[in-house]
């Protein structure tokens, strides 16, 4: 892990984690250095840090070793966000603590779309995500959120080794945002050329 802490809100109690790690097989690049047309060309990386910090969270931390950011390696870089969400509570979630994990190749969402997401936490509901999204993800960090990623990490088939297999683990649930046109991940480079266009 490097530095500090990129931004910090003592009114907020979730850590913000911006996934920025795995080989972006799809999308032929690295994903987290594409520059967004509709937002100075500034890049995915830059644009999701800086949407956790307006949610506000408590701390930002990207998974992925990145200069210039607080960031940590992936334990596992072959395993993609499930490889971040563990390295994420490896290193810098605490128990009894909450996280809100954000995939950097969603850039249509808004702090408001975070939020709703963490505001469905609750002592009986471990992790909440968007009705077909299993990312970005809000959630609440205690020994058995840890055991079930560990389990989940030795699953022998790659269907078990997925955000998907986790969240269903953890007795996470699924909820309608307000916004659903705003979860979509921009991970092919079909997808990137489709948003760039409407993004101009």
């Amino acid at each position: 892990m490097t530095s500090t802490p990129f931004n910090m809100n003592p009114g907020h109690h979730a850590m913000g984690i911006a996934l920025a790690g795995g080989l972006s097989s799809r999308m032929g690049t690295k994903k987290a250095y594409l520059r967004d047309p509709s937002r100075g060309y500034r890049t995915l990386l830059e644009i999701t840090v800086d949407l956790l910090a307006q949610v506000p969270c408590t701390a930002v931390f990207v998974s992925g070793v990145e200069p210039g950011f607080s960031s940590f390696a992936d334990r596992w870089p072959m395993l993609g966000p499930l490889g971040g969400i563990d390295a994420a509570l490896h290193e810098v979630c605490e128990d009894q603590s909450s996280a809100l994990l954000v995939p950097v190749d969603m850039p249509l969402l808004r702090a408001d779309d975070l939020q709703e997401l963490l505001t469905s936490l609750s002592a009986t509901v471990p992790a909440v995500h968007a009705r077909g999204w299993p990312l970005p993800l809000a959630l609440r960090v205690n020994p058995p959120v840890r055991q079930a990623m560990a389990a989940c990490l030795q699953q022998p088939c790659a269907d078990g080794r997925s955000v998907r297999a986790f969240v269903a683990a953890i007795g996470g649930v699924s909820i309608n945002p307000k916004n659903p046109d705003r979860f979509v991940s921009m991970d092919t480079p079909e997808a990137w050329a489709g948003y760039q266009d409407t993004a101009r």
